[in-house]
């Protein structure tokens, strides 16, 4: 089992409240005995969403813009976490069905690991029905299917699924301001760890929505990766990956 943990957003925003409610109704769905921690108690509405979730919502540090801060976060959820396999991922993101099969996989082939996936992007604006439709043959994920989905960059991430205790001393990076995804792939790089790329066996499906970032945050993460890692890493470091029928395999599914 993994213990899944989050920064959540108000839910007075419809869209934003929609989105979030899909994104952990998908991994109450896979996972219906994790433990999910949300931050963010702050938010309006997060409190009874939480409750209707039977999720524990939990504060959290900001930066002077009201980013969230990551080493607080991270720190805060592996104080938390019941599990040794923990799953740190962005509030609207869903989890696809195949998610769980590489969860395992990866966690059996690797002690100390960390799973990414390349991200597609969609707008979804709807509830999505987790239950199905009576009458209607298709799963709510082969319904989701019939979206326009676009890939995303490879060199930014929404989901790392790890175990092992190397994700520490991390500097002061605002989340939702660029940078701090890179920097967890590339301390991973040097910690020895082994990146797993699952995007050819899951993805990660992005919900969009419109987006804030402070300039001046966003500069100041660039800064704090780039003093740290010269060349910070992206899916193409990955030394292993997921292939399409669910097995690990050494070498990144991504190639120069």
């Amino acid at each position: 089992m993994l213990t899944i943990y989050s920064i959540v957003k108000g839910f007075d925003n419809k869209h934003i409240a929609t989105i979030q409610r899909n994104a952990v109704q998908s991994w109450l769905w896979m996972f219906p005995d994790a433990q999910i921690l949300w931050f963010g108690d702050d938010e309006p509405g997060a409190q009874e969403e939480a409750d209707v979730y039977g999720v524990s919502l939990y504060p959290m540090e900001r930066t002077e813009s009201g980013a969230p801060l990551l080493p607080n976060v991270v720190s805060s959820a592996h104080e938390l976490a019941k599990f040794d396999i923990r799953c740190l991922v962005n509030a609207d993101i869903i989890l696809e069905p195949s998610f769980e099969q590489a969860v395992r996989a990866v966690g059996r082939a690797f002690e100390k690991f960390l799973l990414v996936a390349r991200r597609r992007c969609a707008m979804v604006d709807y509830p999505i029905n987790f239950a199905g439709v009576p009458g209607e043959p298709e799963t709510w994920h082969e319904r989701l299917m019939g979206l326009e989905w676009k890939d995303g960059r490879t060199d930014a991430m929404d989901m790392f699924c790890y175990r092992g205790d190397w994700l520490t001393d991390i500097p002061p990076f605002g989340v939702g301001r660029t940078a701090w995804d890179n920097w967890i792939l590339s301390k991973a790089r040097r910690e020895k760890v082994h990146i797993v790329d699952g995007t050819a066996f899951t993805r990660v499906l992005h919900q969009e929505h419109k987006r804030f970032k402070s300039q001046e945050e966003k500069a100041a993460n660039k800064a704090m990766l780039r003093k740290e890692f010269r060349k910070p890493a992206t899916l193409y470091e990955a030394t292993h990956h997921v292939t399409e029928v669910g097995a690990v395999m050494t070498g990144a599914y991504y190639t120069r």
